[in-house]
């Protein structure tokens, strides 16, 4: 069911980009995200989709963990893919704020390599583990979910 949702938001990702892509350059002074409803409703749609498939594909692997040493490393390299940005962030954020200190654009930018890695690295273990039903591959959208979190949450606890 996971693996569905995730195919069903990547479809409505792609609904999303043509439309955008479309409609060509406009006018943006004054813009905000819901001035034009169709592309907002569709990324939206599209990320709360990825966030289903997330949560279901967490609480598969919750429920029925996986057992082989691929797999298992999977899901702990997953977790600490889902965890590094949240973690290295907000307490940066935070002093910054409490030290009343500007952060520079990109100052996060180093830990993208190792977050990238991590991510390919469980979804590489995740397809490799030979679990009963192909169940190492849940890793995928259990990944893409805690990504569409990290974002939505970012845009509310981290001013930008």
């Amino acid at each position: 069911a996971a693996l569905a949702l995730d195919a069903v938001a990547a479809a409505v990702f792609v609904g999303f980009f043509a439309v955008v892509m479309t409609r060509g350059p406009d006018e943006t002074d004054g813009a905000t995200f819901f001035s034009d409803p169709l592309p907002a409703a569709l990324a939206l749609a599209a990320a709360a989709i990825a966030l289903a498939a997330g949560a279901v594909a967490a609480v598969s692997l919750a429920r029925l963990p996986l057992r082989t040493r691929a797999g298992r490393w999977a899901v702990r390299l997953a977790l600490a893919n889902a965890l590094l940005i949240p973690a290295v962030v907000l307490p940066v954020t935070f002093v910054a704020w409490l030290v009343d200190a500007h952060l520079s654009e990109g100052w996060g930018q180093p830990m993208m390599p190792f977050w990238f890695l991590s991510g390919l690295a469980s979804a590489a273990l995740g397809v490799a583990a030979k679990e009963s039903g192909r169940r190492g591959i849940l890793v995928i959208p259990f990944m893409i979910g805690a990504l569409v979190l990290t974002f939505w949450l970012g845009e509310f606890l981290v001013p930008h």
